[in-house]
């Protein structure tokens, strides 16, 4: 019985799909099966498998069935982001080596994403693996847990 009510949730959890050309090696994503915690893709096979490194050991499952992590302020920091204040519009942005992200105020609704003072974006990565791409793609160095 309490397998049939976590598989309810489950199926009813919104859930965004992965695809295997979004993610890079060192990526972290998530899985229904281990909650609360985070995998790094290992590799990435051809035909959409993505490997992973998990709690108990390696794993193999399709993207599809991984999940991205919700980018948050607590993410930011982890990567080590600096909390600043932008003074002008007093609202809350987060800085590392030259990337600027605004989660939201009362004009950016949606965030901003800045790259040496450039806007980018008039939005922030949703997810863990974009602002780890985005990073690797602007600086040509990976985003690590500090």
């Amino acid at each position: 019985m309490l397998y049939i009510m976590i598989t309810f949730a489950y199926i009813n959890k919104k859930i965004e799909i992965m695809k295997a050309n979004e993610l890079r090696i060192g990526n972290l994503v998530s899985h229904y099966s281990f909650e609360g915690y985070y995998h790094t893709v290992i590799g990435i096979k051809p035909n959409g498998i993505v490997i992973l490194e998990m709690p108990t050991g390696f794993g193999e499952l399709h993207a599809a069935d991984s999940e991205p992590i919700t980018l948050t302020e607590e993410w930011l920091l982890k990567f080590g982001f600096e909390k600043k204040i932008w003074k002008v519009k007093k609202s809350i942005y987060f800085e590392l080596d030259k990337i600027e992200i605004l989660l939201e105020d009362s004009y950016y609704k949606n965030g901003v994403t800045y790259f040496k003072s450039n806007m980018l974006f008039e939005y922030f990565p949703k997810y863990v693996h974009q602002l780890q791409n985005l990073y690797f793609a602007l600086t040509n160095e990976e985003l690590k847990i500090i």
